[in-house]
C-alpha cells in the first residue's frame, strides 16, 4: 500500500547547523514570549535544503504527513515523563521545545490555544489514568479516533507538529488523507453545511474557573460555540482537491434526513480502513497537514511512570493576522 506521507531524514551537516543553533537560542530567552520572537529569525539559519522540503511540503507537492528524522535526543538529559498535562506557568524551556519550534517557523507561525495547556506555546501529550478512558490527548486504553485538530475552530492549524521524547511501547500515531474512493456525489453532499463541530473538554471546561482576563475570554467563547454552533461542511475548498475537516466524536448532525448524512458514514467506513499507523520514536517529527489529513492514535497501557510515551505538540498557522482578535493573552502567540 502506498503510504501517504514523505521520510526527511537530517544528514550530519544538517544536524550539526540545528544542533549549533538550538543552544545560541537557549542562552539568550527567559520565557516563551522570547522563545517566540528569538525563533522567528533564527529559523532563517535553519538548513536551506530543510526549508526547500518544507517549502514542498507546505506547497502541497508531497504527501498529507511529512516525517523528518535525525534529530538526536539524550533519554537520560530530558527527564521524568511528565505526570499530566496541567504546566505551570513558568516551565523550563527545553531544548526539544527550541528545536520544534524553530521547525515550526520553517512552516508558519507557531501559536498556542489559551483553552489548553495554560496556552503553552509547545504542549506535552502525556498519559494521564484520570481521562485514560477519553477522546482526549491524555488518552491511552480507548483508541483516539481519527480526527481534524481543534475542528470546532475557524483558528485552528495548518499544521500540527509531533515530536517524539518517549516511546517504549511504540504506539502508533494513525494519519489518513481524504479517501481516493469518495466519489464526486458523496463529495457534493460533504459540501453541505450540515455538521455542527463542538470543542472538546480540554478546550471546553478545565478554564470555568478561571479570572484573568484571556482565560475568562477564551472560556467563554468555548461556551458561545457550545450554545450557538454554526452549521459547516465537511469538506471545502475546490471540489477537485478538496480540505477536509472532521471529528467523529466532536460532531453533530443539523438534519439527519440529508444526504450529507449517508455520505459522511460511508467516508467514516473509508477512512477507518484506509488510515496508516505511523510510529513516532524519539527524535523523529511528523508534521501533519490539517487540512488534508485526519490523524488519531492507536490504544495502548500506560505505564504511569516516569519513562512513559511522551510527545511535545506545536499548531502553526500561515495567517495568524487573521487571530489577532482573539490575541488577549500574556502569551504572545496565544488566542
Amino acid at each position: 500500500m502506498k503510504t501517504m506521507y514523505d521520510f526527511y531524514t537530517l544528514d550530519s551537516k544538517e544536524y550539526q547547523q540545528v544542533d549549533t543553533l538550538i543552544p545560541s537560542i537557549k542562552r539568550t530567552v527567559s520565557d516563551e514570549n522570547d522563545l517566540h520572537q528569538t525563533a522567528l529569525h533564527a529559523s532563517q539559519d535553519m538548513p536551506r535544503s530543510l526549508r526547500a522540503m518544507f517549502a514542498e511540503f507546505r506547497g502541497e507537492h508531497l504527501g498529507v504527513a511529512l516525517r523528518v528524522d535525525g534529530f538526536e535526543i539524550d533519554d537520560s538529559l530530558i527527564g521524568a515523563t511528565p505526570s499530566n498535562t496541567h504546566s505551570s506557568l513558568n516551565r523550563p524551556i527545553m531544548r526539544e521545545d527550541i528545536y520544534l519550534v524553530l521547525m515550526a517557523y520553517c512552516l508558519g507561525t507557531p501559536y498556542s490555544f489559551a483553552s489548553q495547556q495554560g496556552g503553552h506555546l509547545t504542549q506535552n501529550i502525556v498519559p494521564m489514568k484520570s481521562v485514560e478512558l477519553t477522546q482526549l490527548g491524555a488518552g491511552s486504553k480507548e483508541e483516539l479516533v481519527w480526527h481534524t485538530e481543534d475542528a470546532f475552530s475557524d483558528n485552528r492549524p495548518d499544521f500540527i507538529l509531533l515530536l517524539g521524547l518517549r516511546n517504549p511501547q511504540s504506539v502508533a500515531t494513525t494519519v489518513c488523507a481524504l479517501p481516493p474512493e469518495t466519489d464526486n456525489e458523496d463529495i457534493d453532499a460533504l459540501f453541505s453545511k450540515n455538521f455542527y463541530f463542538l470543542p472538546d473538554s480540554d478546550h471546553a471546561s478545565h478554564l470555568a474557573q478561571a479570572t484573568g482576563e484571556a482565560a475568562r475570554a477564551a472560556y467563554l467563547r468555548m461556551q458561545e460555540i457550545l450554545k450557538h454552533p454554526i452549521k459547516e461542511s465537511i469538506l471545502f475548498g475546490d471540489r477537485e482537491r478538496p480540505y477536509i475537516r472532521i471529528d467523529p466524536h466532536f460532531m453533530k448532525f443539523a438534519n439527519i434526513e440529508d444526504e450529507s448524512v449517508a455520505a459522511y458514514f460511508r467516508l467514516a467506513d473509508r477512512i477507518d480502513s484506509a488510515q496508516q499507523d505511523i510510529v513516532i520514536n524519539p527524535g523523529e517529527l511528523l508534521i501533519i497537514d490539517n487540512h488534508r489529513a485526519v490523524h488519531g492514535r492507536r490504544s495502548f497501557t500506560a505505564r504511569y511512570n516516569d519513562r512513559d510515551r511522551w510527545l511535545k505538540k506545536i499548531n502553526v498557522t500561515q495567517d495568524f493576522k487573521r487571530m489577532r482578535e482573539y490575541n488577549i493573552h500574556e502569551r504572545s502567540f496565544a488566542i
